[in-house]
């Protein structure tokens, strides 16, 4: 019970953190979003990671994998706000959350085994992601301020994807050599790293209105549902059941997408509703039968 519900809180908590970057990313541009939101989860964790007695060690930024980890999750972010920044959010959402099945396929192309369960949740998840872009009712539309169709969003959304699987891989490795949290601590830390070290955060500031004050609290409250997103993922995994915390944070971006038809009425087609379903269903399915 204790590790269905922070599963369920982590899957809010970054679901809404990706719906909020929609907004922030137009307000300040893609790269100052996630440089103010960065930071922040950077404070967050620090505080968490000093309360919990860590301290940050010289060997843990200089490890391959949490470099690897820190720079591939910089890219998958700046990826995924540049797409969800877009649109359509109940495309860009669940192409990126259907991350699990090239995980899967990599491990297969480099030697690993696929189960028929596993197979079969991916053939439901690829199909559902299929569903999503295909039957979009605004696939043939430019949104009003004027980016370009979707096919450059479902683009921009398949590269965070495979961005996503660079970031998994290489924070599995991470933390089997240093812990959880250690990772996700030293992880943050090393992408708002690479983050200050392009040019990429100096860009104007998106087609959404001007920022204020408002938006300030905006950005604070993405930065601080994602730290949360995580911790809570963290805290779960340490109960009993963990696999069950990770099956249910991982339909995140289905919470993206529920909050994208009801909070800015996106429109979404019956047949695109299955495909979220089904990417949905069969991420849960391909995590769950990938961590028992």
């Amino acid at each position: 019970m204790e590790a269905a519900l922070f599963g369920i809180l982590s899957a809010l908590s970054l679901g809404t953190a990706d719906f909020t970057a929609r907004f922030t990313s137009r307000a300040f541009g893609v790269g100052r979003a996630l440089l103010f939101s960065l930071a922040l989860e950077c404070g967050l964790l620090t505080l968490w990671a000093s309360v919990s007695g860590l301290r940050l060690e010289a060997s843990w930024i200089a490890s391959p994998a949490m470099l690897l980890y820190g720079a591939s999750s910089t890219v998958m972010t700046l990826l995924l706000f540049w797409g969800l920044s877009r649109g359509p959010v109940s495309v860009v959402a669940p192409i990126v959350g259907a991350h699990p099945v090239l995980v899967v396929l990599l491990r297969t192309v480099t030697g690993g085994t696929i189960s028929m369960p596993q197979a079969l949740a991916g053939m439901v998840t690829l199909t559902g992601t299929a569903l999503v872009g295909i039957f979009s009712r605004d696939h043939q539309s430019r949104e009003a301020s004027g980016n370009p169709a979707l096919s450059g969003s479902i683009a921009i959304a398949t590269l965070a994807s495979f961005a996503y699987v660079a970031m998994v891989l290489s924070g599995q490795s991470a933390k089997h050599e240093f812990g959880a949290l250690e990772t996700l601590w030293a992880g943050k830390l090393v992408s708002l790293c690479c983050l200050l070290l392009t040019p990429v955060w100096f860009r104007a500031a998106g087609p959404g209105p001007r920022p204020n004050r408002r938006w300030f609290l905006l950005l604070a409250l993405q930065g601080a549902m994602d730290a949360a997103g995580y911790l809570f993922l963290f805290e779960g995994s340490r109960a009993e059941g963990p696999p069950v915390v990770i099956v249910l944070s991982s339909t995140f971006a289905a919470v993206t997408v529920i909050l994208a038809r009801f909070v800015i009425r996106e429109r979404i087609s019956p047949l695109q509703w299955a495909g979220v379903a089904m990417v949905t269903l069969g991420t849960a399915w391909l995590t769950w039968q990938s961590t028992i």
